[in-house]
């Protein structure tokens, strides 16, 4: 080493104490360190040298002990052991420190030396720690924390120490993110136990600091946090040594800040389960049961209940140990897992239950589904049934259910009618039949059904109860008369003490339905068929209540007929037939039913004048009716035709065939969809004239319609029946002429046409009168080609 010149001139500089200097010192040991040796030890022990002389020359040069330090930490450490070493650099980190103990940068790499050591000194990187931040100005506290935080993170330092570190730093930085960098080292490390203490250590401080407070509102309102709790709850093999009521109150204090309180809580769950707490697992289970908000989410917590029982119940079953234990301790351990001392019970009971827990979160997105109250009825009768209800439940149930359902709505859905339905259907079977009335009575006059006919239908359910229940049908019969007719004075009566529904006032339209009186109609007939006077009665009320209608009507005069009451059945419908004048279809429906009662009544003795007066009427409402209901019109006049040939009159009823298929094919020319049914007609009419009136009248009435007709499918069957009527006369040759005057109207690539050519075609007996048609069809054929084609082109 004394070889190297400019060694020698270095040592020849410092040996003058009055020009050295700490950076002459710090040239000559890096020429010492720079000189080729055949043996390191001999030069690292010289540089060593150098610096030891330097840093006794010049003991508060910080770039010197930094060098120093430098040197020893990279360039010896391959030339002993690691434990002589490392406490060879400790040592210069200590002499360092005691000359310059304000250097933070020192105290850095002290502490980053010590936490890199490959041998954990966990005990001598928390000494240094507490020296430094001793000996620091706060100010300068930040550069050791830094270099604290990474080691906290680093596997091989205790939680405990962790803990105490970060709590100690925490009690300087209370920032969130702080907190957040703490929580993240617990969580990274696996060590749920101090992280969830710590959670509550910081999640619940002393609630009179006001500043406290604010801190931990920050941080319970942070989605992360809770995320991370979350994440810690659903760990696995470990053991929860803090107070578990101090954690359920964090929980329950994220419940109201968390993004997800419902996942939050089975988290919390099935931590309580993992750390032996069976029965407050099952209870925040089932409490999440009970109060799960929606379908999917009630699914989910129900398999994680099951999926939790089920595994309870598997490795209480394979178990060996439990075969050693007696029979004290053996019962003590059902009893910590299970509780009630049946292992399957609680599966048992999840089982049952998923039907209405389901129902329930479904009613709580959808309280107003009537069709969702009805599922739930069903499912508490069968555990009534079963034992597990009592009918006080079912009775509670049908009344939530109804005022759920009903309450404040302009319109009730069709399903709440099966609510009242079937709740007065399990009154009756209980006993309490006048309940059951209450019921059907509020369901039937105060419930604004979207149909009408739902209030209808319950009101023939209360006058079955109100039938069972009283002891003279006529009363009842006498009640519903005096509330459909005094409708007014029954909308004001006061409502039961017992009623389900906030008003009771009589909805006017279920009162003035038809069907309403159909009911009074049917109990006068069941009941007291043969007085005259109760009849009159209901016929006048009904003729006089905007409830009239022509079916109700002819409803009741079929009743009172039935029952004997001619004279009543005859009012009624002459009072129907003078209040429908204005409604054609009704009329035409009122008419149809008079004639068929004449009919029934007299038979074949028919009186005259009372049919010609009814046909009359008849003929005045046919041009108007017989635009909307045709088919309806013409099987009346058809009916009527057929009547008067009944009576003998034939050339009346042919006339009356005749008159309405000129009608019809005036009214209905150029409707398509009425096609068949002029065509029914057209050919019943000249059928029955055949029949009634023979050939000649047949000839005439086919004239006129051939006339009258511009449909070719009607003139084609008017000509083809014609023509065969002429055959079977043997008047061949007419029967050419009838069909080559209609020929023109026959397209021979249509159906109907080509049926027309073909049937005119068998007529003929010789070959000249086979050309002759074969000429008129290729003659129509060219004209209606030409047509098509002068259409295309246009």
């Amino acid at each position: 080493m004394d070889g190297d010149p400019r060694v020698s001139a270095l040592q020849w500089e410092v040996a003058k104490e009055a020009s050295a200097s700490p950076k002459t010192w710090a040239e000559l040991a890096r020429a010492t360190a720079a000189v080729a040796a055949a043996d390191p030890v001999e030069r690292a022990n010289a540089v060593t040298l150098v610096y030891e002389r330097a840093v006794r020359a010049f003991a508060s040069s910080y770039k010197l002990w930094m060098a120093y330090i430098r040197y020893r930490q990279q360039e010896t450490s391959r030339l002993c052991r690691p434990n002589e070493w490392f406490q060879s650099v400790r040592e210069v980190y200590e002499r360092a420190l005691a000359e310059l103990p304000k250097m933070p940068m020192l105290w850095v790499g002290y502490m980053e030396f010590v936490a890199a050591s490959v041998v954990p000194r966990v005990t001598m990187a928390r000494h240094v720690l507490a020296r430094a931040l001793a000996e620091l100005p706060a100010t300068q506290h930040h550069l050791m924390w830094k270099v604290a935080k990474r080691w906290c993170a680093m596997p091989v330092v205790p939680s405990a120490t962790v803990q105490a570190v970060w709590r100690l730093y925490l009690s300087f930085q209370r920032s969130l993110h702080a907190k957040r960098e703490y929580f993240q080292v617990l969580a990274q490390k696996g060590d749920f136990n101090v992280f969830l203490q710590e959670c509550v250590h910081l999640g619940l401080p002393d609630t009179s600091n006001k500043g406290a407070v604010d801190e931990r509102d920050l941080l319970l309102g942070d989605v992360s946090f809770w995320e991370t709790v979350q994440t810690a709850l659903q760990g696995k093999g470990w053991r929860f040594t803090g107070d578990i009521d101090s954690l359920r109150h964090l929980i329950d204090l994220g419940k109201s800040r968390c993004p997800s309180p419902v996942e939050l809580s089975m988290a919390f769950a099935v931590f309580l389960y993992g750390q032996g707490h069976m029965r407050e697992g099952r209870r925040e289970l089932r409490r999440l049961l009970d109060e799960a908000p929606e379908a999917q989410t009630l699914t989910t917590l129900y398999h994680l209940a099951v999926e939790v029982e089920d595994q309870l119940v598997e490795s209480f079953a394979v178990d060996p140990n439990l075969k050693q234990l007696d029979d004290a301790a053996y019962n003590g351990v059902v009893h910590h897992l299970f509780g009630d001392g049946d292992p399957l019970s609680h599966l048992e009971r999840l089982v049952r239950e998923f039907p209405l827990l389901l129902n329930q979160a479904q009613l709580r997105n959808s309280p107003h589904n009537a069709t969702l109250w009805l599922k739930r009825v069903e499912l508490v009768q069968e555990d009534t049934y079963a034992g597990r209800s009592t009918f006080d439940d079912l009775v509670a149930l049908y009344r939530q259910a109804i005022q759920q359902c009903t309450a404040g709505m302009s319109r009730v859905e069709g399903a709440a009618a099966q609510l009242f339905s079937s709740y007065a259907q399990t009154l009756i079977h209980g006993g309490k039949l006048d309940s059951a009335i209450l019921v059907l009575s509020e369901g039937t006059w105060c419930v604004p059904f979207t149909s009408a006919a739902l209030n209808v239908q319950l009101l023939g359910l209360l006058v079955e109860a109100q039938l069972m229940s009283s002891s003279s049908p006529l009363s009842v019969r006498d009640a519903l008369a005096e509330r459909l007719t005094s409708g007014a004075r029954c909308g004001g009566s006061k409502r039961g003490r017992n009623g389900l529904l906030q008003s009771s006032a009589a909805l006017p339209h279920v009162m003035h339905h038809p069907h309403a009186w159909i009911m009074w109609c049917d109990l006068c007939a069941a009941y007291d068929a043969v007085n005259a006077a109760a009849w009159r009665h209901l016929v006048e009320a009904l003729t006089s209540s905007s409830a009239f209608s022509a079916e109700a009507a002819c409803y009741v005069a079929h009743k009172a007929f039935v029952c004997r009451q001619e004279s009543m059945a005859v009012m009624m419908l002459e009072r129907a037939v003078a209040a429908t004048r204005q409604q054609p279809t009704a009329h035409l429906f009122v008419l149809e039913q008079y004639l068929s009662f004449l009919h029934v009544r007299d038979g074949r003795k028919v009186p005259l004048h009372q049919f010609r007066e009814v046909f009359s009427l008849v003929q005045q409402v046919t041009p108007v009716a017989i635009r909307t209901a045709p088919a309806a019109v013409i099987d009346l006049h058809v009916s009527c035709a057929y009547m008067e040939a009944v009576i003998g009159l034939y050339g009346t009823a042919v006339r009356m065939m005749q008159e309405i298929s000129l009608v019809a094919i005036a009214a209905l020319r150029g409707r398509d969809e009425h096609l068949r049914v002029l065509e029914a007609i057209l050919e019943h009419s000249i059928t029955f004239t055949e029949q009634r009136r023979g050939y000649d009248s047949v000839r005439t009435y086919c004239g006129a319609l051939v006339q009258r007709l511009q449909h070719a499918l009607l003139l084609q069957r008017v000509a083809l029946h014609w023509a065969a009527i002429e055959k079977r006369s043997g008047n061949t040759a007419q029967a050419h002429l009838i069909l080559d005057a209609c020929g023109d109207s026959q397209d021979p690539s249509t159906e109907h046409g080509e049926v027309y050519w073909r049937l005119w075609e068998s007529l003929c007996a010789s070959v000249e009168e086979f050309e002759k048609v074969a000429r008129r069809r290729q003659q129509a054929a060219i004209r209606f080609g030409k047509r098509g084609s002068t259409k295309g082109s246009v």
